[in-house]
C-alpha cells in the first residue's frame, strides 16, 4: 500500500517536457500508477530555457496540472532571472537553492528567504527549503510560519541517527536503512 503522504518528484529539463512523446509517456504512467493525486511532481531546474518558450511552457504546465502533477522550480535564487520565471510560469512549489539555507547565519540570506516566502504567498506557490542539515537551520526555518521545509528523508534519518542517545542502536539503524535502500534497487 502506498503512503498517502508520499511526495515524489524528479528533475526534468524543460526541453524534455517540450517533447510530446515524453510528455505523453510521463502522463500515461502517472495516470496509471496508484500514486495519490498531486503526490508526483516534476522539478524544472532554473537553468532551463524558460524564456525561449514562455507560452508553450504555460501550456505544458497546464497539462501537467490537469493530470494532477505538481510543477516545482528547483534551485530558486541560483540564477539571475528567477523572478522573471515566476512572473511567467505557474509553479506549485519553489525549492530554494541550498546555498541560501546553508548560509542562514547570514542575516541577508535569512531576509531573502523571508522575502521569497512572502512572494510565494502573494503568487500562490509554496516554498521548500532544501539542505536543512542541522538543528539551528531547522529552528530558524520553523520561525518562518508559511515556509514548508523539505528535509530529505535520508538526511533527516541520518541526522537523527547521529544524534541518538544510544550509540548501540546506530548499527542496527544503519543496517535497516541499507536493507530499505536495497529494496529500491
Amino acid at each position: 500500500k502506498i503512503n498517502p503522504n508520499l511526495q515524489l518528484s524528479v528533475n526534468v529539463d524543460l526541453d524534455i517536457l517540450h517533447n510530446e512523446s515524453f510528455l505523453t509517456w510521463l502522463i500515461y504512467y502517472i495516470d496509471e500508477s496508484r500514486l495519490p493525486k498531486f503526490s508526483f511532481g516534476v522539478e524544472v531546474t532554473e537553468n532551463s530555457k524558460y524564456s525561449i518558450h514562455q507560452d508553450h511552457n504555460k501550456s505544458i504546465f497546464d497539462i501537467l496540472h490537469r493530470h494532477k502533477i505538481n510543477v516545482y522550480m528547483d534551485d530558486f535564487a541560483m540564477g539571475h532571472t528567477s523572478i522573471v520565471f515566476l512572473q511567467n510560469s505557474a509553479f506549485d512549489y519553489v525549492k530554494l537553492d541550498g546555498s541560501l539555507v546553508r548560509n542562514l547565519k547570514n542575516e541577508r540570506c535569512e531576509n531573502i528567504i523571508k522575502s521569497i516566502v512572502s512572494l510565494g504567498h502573494s503568487l500562490n506557490f509554496d516554498v521548500i527549503a532544501e539542505f536543512v542539515e542541522n538543528k539551528e537551520q531547522k529552528e530558524k526555518l520553523e520561525n518562518l510560519p508559511e515556509l514548508k521545509r523539505q528535509i530529505d528523508d535520508y538526511r533527516k534519518r541520518m541526522y537523527e541517527i547521529q544524534n541518538t542517545e544510544n550509540p548501540d542502536e546506530l548499527f542496527d539503524e544503519v543496517d535497516r536503512l541499507e536493507e530499505e535502500g536495497a529494496s529500491f534497487r
